[in-house]
């Protein structure tokens, strides 16, 4: 943000920050609190059950700030993005309420012949919708955005990947 330099381009801006937040929905507003804080700047490689609860912990934020601002908390989903093996394509689970055991058992993978182990995911990141029942612009009525845990340039490519797949385009229906 650019400081002002008098009286007068200090009024200009605050004027053109209420102009500005009177046309933002409310799910526009969901959404800029949400996404509001530090931006990633490392890896994070969790395990499948911390992967899993931050997960959820994000979808318990997302779903009480919609229910806060008055909006139906089915309008946002998160989803989980993990990969099993390099060669396999990632998998996208929408966290629902009450599927977290499923999604968990799907993270650990088959059992390895033999062996008394199985193979864990590699977590790549989170991908986010909110549905904005106010809005006229088709973008902005069924956002979708992706969260990384990852940051390599593999890791975002299968997360944009995610993102644009049917599973990703799906999470708001």
């Amino acid at each position: 943000m650019v400081p002002y330099q008098s009286r007068a381009a200090l009024k200009n801006l605050r004027a053109g920050v209420a102009k500005m937040e009177a046309k933002l929905t409310v799910a526009d507003k969901v959404y800029r609190e949400f996404r509001a804080g530090r931006p990633i700047k490392r890896d994070r490689l969790l395990k499948p059950f911390e992967a899993l609860g931050e997960g959820v912990r994000m979808r318990d934020r997302l779903q009480e700030m919609m229910a806060k601002a008055g909006l139906p908390v089915t309008d946002c989903r998160v989803a989980l993005v993990f990969q099993l093996r390099a060669q396999d394509m990632p998998q996208v689970r929408v966290i629902r309420e009450g599927a977290e055991i499923e999604i968990y058992e799907a993270m650990l993978g088959p059992m390895i012949p033999g062996k008394d182990a199985r193979l864990g995911a590699v977590t790549v990141g989170f991908l986010f919708a909110i549905r904005d029942r106010e809005s006229t612009d088709p973008e902005r009525a069924g956002r979708r955005w992706a969260h990384p845990l990852l940051t390599s340039p593999d890791a975002l490519s299968l997360l944009k990947g995610a993102l644009d797949s049917q599973e990703g385009k799906a999470l708001m229906q």
